[in-house]
């Protein structure tokens, strides 16, 4: 009975102190827009210094690795609140996004001070691009001017070399815009846009412009405003109810994109057409990313983050594009016009699941040199990091580890199983199944002596949880005797848009049918855990599914953690930011009325689907866990359901960190949310042998 006993209090060497004190993450990859430097950048969140995230720099030419940013900054970007792509490089001068006042700094180099090139005027920015043929700045603006209206999206140039008093506006009228570039003799530029009720993995469009610039004397330093700049021409590539996103113009001619049109998203490309003096769109390619006999997958990831990099495309040999699906890297090889049978081929260049890769993320091809690419690897057993890629022998080689101490002892990480399981409404859902791993304590699976688990669902909901190392989430837990099993219930991204439309108009019911499903398969039909020691924890939309099990399926789960959660969806709806203002609406209704009146009929299914107004049927406990500054997600939503909760008498508990917002940065606060969770689950486990 030794095992039984000790579920949840093994010791294991994954600490929480391991968790928040040793390790960074890597977020963004940028190389410098000239094509001669040999030095490759990226942003790392620290999270030994609170999650401050950092700009650093590794020279080919001296094996150098520097990090930029000063103490007194951190940089990262607020755009859509989730902020992404927060900073550039041209000629070895670096622009950045500083979290606290939001402007853009440029700094000269890793030993010099940063200095502003934008007012402090309540302005967000992210998604530069440098043009060096006329000297400007391209990037997103988000303009914050009132609290009671949502923000102004537009496309925008700058100076680069000084302080902007006023911002160039290019492109403005959309709700939203993303992903500006320009072609290499800066004659075109593209964009990405979309506008409400439609998130941009509904329906986005792309558009082509001609870039005029007439100056009255060919200085850099010339404000913009002084100089004769528009757009004209702009042709779109919109397809009701199609994404279309990440656009690059290659060769001054041809234009590449994701999209989603075939079910799948994938690589495309089409060629930029003069008629008559006038740019058109040629014919649509096939897509460009084949598969070869493997099942479909997407290419890229959803847009949460701005400048999410899925593909690049080699600036000096624009035949080769490197491209990421999930957790594998293709390569693609383009011959003449790419459009006759045969001109495109493609390959497998890193096989994930054979090399223990979980995830790839923001690929980037070397400028300086041929055959070679740059991605964030994230591996299944071992700590992440920035690999440069040998592109004819799929070679990785680290060139920053995240984590530098003693490496994990494998003994005690647990390896996914991907379990593919029954619904209770006759469909099909998938997921990650991770059994307890302690040399100490072998995995029995005798069912009288099956362990706890935890199912988590993840946040988004429009997301995915990928197989690589998660210390926090996974093996914190698994190392200590609790089993863990990651749902991708429909909705989540990467099996397609069918699978992730799904979930429109069904949020809070099949995500609770998967998660509810996926407990039942591995407890009751594969009696790989215990049915009676089965606990639900979530984030953000992920904490709203795992209030919605307890309240709405609540004899399967004995205990719950909702972490920055939501139990109201009419307050969520009322209190949420210009990014999502219809998300909800979608998710729940399944179309929406883009007046300001919902309607009845809308409300009422707000109602039944919000878990505060089922208090009465919760049986399990509840333990809150939630950021005093979110923005996302307000805390009185954690508020309104723990004081409720209370109030019937079931036991709850509540957490309010200061100086969080969505998501936690404090390694004082990751530790101490942690442990609580940890220290809850082993209560109810004691309970239960008692």
């Amino acid at each position: 009975m030794k095992a039984k006993i000790s579920y949840g209090s093994w010791k294991s060497p994954i600490t929480s102190d391991l968790i928040v004190t040793c390790t960074s993450r890597i977020n963004e990859i940028q190389l410098d827009q000239n094509l001669t430097s040999k030095k490759i950048y990226w942003s790392e969140s620290k999270n030994c210094e609170g999650g401050r995230n950092t700009i650093n720099c590794y020279d080919y030419k001296t094996k150098e690795l520097k990090e930029f940013t000063p103490k007194e900054f951190n940089v990262s970007s607020r755009v859509h609140e989730y902020g992404g792509n927060s900073f550039m490089v041209n000629n070895g001068d670096v622009y950045f996004v500083n979290k606290s006042d939001q402007r853009i700094y440029l700094q000269k180099g890793a030993d010099k001070n940063p200095e502003p090139i934008t007012l402090n005027q309540n302005a967000r920015y992210t998604d530069f691009y440098y043009d060096n043929l006329n000297h400007i700045l391209y990037c997103v603006c988000e303009k914050h001017c009132d609290d009671n209206l949502d923000p102004d999206n537009v496309l925008i140039a700058l100076n680069p070399r000084k302080l902007n008093t006023n911002c160039n506006v290019i492109a403005q009228g959309s709700d939203f815009y993303l992903s500006p570039s320009l072609s290499s003799t800066s004659k075109y530029i593209t964009w990405n846009q979309w506008n409400h009720p439609n998130m941009p993995w509904d329906s986005s469009e792309i558009c082509v412009g001609n870039v005029h610039i007439t100056k009255s004397k060919p200085d850099e330093e010339e404000d913009l405003e002084q100089a004769n700049m528009s757009i004209t021409s702009i042709i779109k590539l919109s397809i009701p109810g199609v994404s279309s996103m990440q656009p690059k113009i290659v060769s001054n001619n041809t234009l590449y994109y994701l999209s989603d049109r075939n079910g799948f998203y994938n690589l495309y490309k089409r060629s930029l057409i003069n008629i008559n003096g006038s740019t058109e769109f040629g014919d649509e390619s096939k897509p460009l990313v084949k598969f070869n006999g493997e099942h479909h997958k997407d290419v890229g990831y959803p847009l949460w983050n701005s400048g999410d990099s899925a593909y690049d495309i080699s600036p000096t040999k624009p035949d080769l594009i490197v491209a990421i699906a999930e957790n594998d890297m293709y390569l693609v090889k383009i011959r003449g016009d790419g459009d006759e049978e045969g001109d495109v081929v493609s390959e497998l260049l890193l096989n994930g699941d054979q090399l223990g890769i979980g995830e790839i993320h923001d690929v980037k091809l070397a400028r300086f040199e041929e055959n070679v690419a740059f991605a964030i690897i994230r591996p299944k057993s071992d700590f992440e990091y920035l690999a440069r890629i040998d592109l004819l022998t799929g070679k990785l080689t680290p060139i920053r580890k995240t984590y530098e101490g003693a490496p994990l002892d494998e003994r005690f990480i647990s390896k996914a199983e991907e379990i593919t399981f029954p619904t209770f409404d006759g469909q099909t859902s998938f997921g990650y199944f991770y059994p307890p791993q302690n040399p100490d304590h072998p995995y029995s699976r005798d069912h009288e002596l099956a362990p706890p688990m935890i199912v988590t669902s993840h946040g988004g909901p429009t997301a995915k949880k990928y197989d690589s190392l998660d210390l926090k989430g996974t093996q914190f837990f698994t190392s200590r005797g609790i089993a863990v099993f990651h749902v991708n219930y429909r909705g989540s991204f990467g099996r397609g848009k069918a699978y992730r439309d799904s979930l429109k108009g069904n949020w809070g019911i099949l995500d609770v049918e998967d998660c509810c499903s996926a407990a039942i398969h591995m407890s009751r039909t594969l009696k790989r855990v215990n049915p009676n020691l089965l606990f639900i924890n979530g984030s953000s939309s992920g904490g709203y599914t795992t209030l919605a099990c307890l309240a709405f399926k609540p004899d399967i789960f004995k205990a719950g953690v909702a972490r920055y959660g939501i139990c109201d969806l009419e307050a969520l709806i009322d209190d949420t930011h210009k990014f999502e203002k219809y998300y909800t609406q979608i998710l729940v209704c399944g179309d929406v009325n883009h007046n300001e009146s919902t309607g009845d009929g809308q409300k009422n299914l707000y109602k039944e689907r919000s878990p505060i107004n089922h208090i009465d049927r919760v049986k399990a406990p509840v333990a809150f866990i939630h950021g005093k500054e979110d923005k996302v997600v307000l805390p009185n939503q954690a508020i309104m359901m723990y004081e409720a909760l209370i109030k019937k008498g079931i036991p709850a508990s509540l957490t309010l960190f200061d100086g969080e917002g969505h998501g936690f940065k404090d390694p004082k606060n990751i530790k101490r949310a942690l442990e609580c969770e940890l220290d809850f689950y082993n209560k109810i486990i004691s309970d239960a042998k008692a």
